[in-house]
């Protein structure tokens, strides 16, 4: 399975973005995770906020399955988001 994961821009974090997708990336070690790259189709994307206001644009990705993460707590509903794909 491959996920893509997209930032948004950071200007206003409330977590470490950073520290919490290298949890993802090792908890979840059996999945392929890559940066967002154009014109790829993606099993499912990360969309990683740093904040509640969500304003990572994610209309033109391509996906069917995005998972939005805006805060540390997040993470706990992660694995039953992942399932779905």
């Amino acid at each position: 399975m491959k996920i893509g994961i997209k930032y948004c821009g950071g200007c206003n974090p409330k977590y470490n973005r950073t520290e919490l997708v290298n949890e993802i990336i090792i908890k979840y070690s059996e999945i392929d995770f890559e940066p967002i790259k154009e014109h790829v189709f993606y099993d499912g994307i990360l969309i990683i906020n740093g904040c509640k206001c969500a304003c990572a644009s994610h209309h033109m990705l391509n996906t069917n399955n995005k998972i939005f993460l805006n805060c540390s707590e997040d993470f706990d509903n992660l694995a039953e988001k992942l399932k779905v794909l």
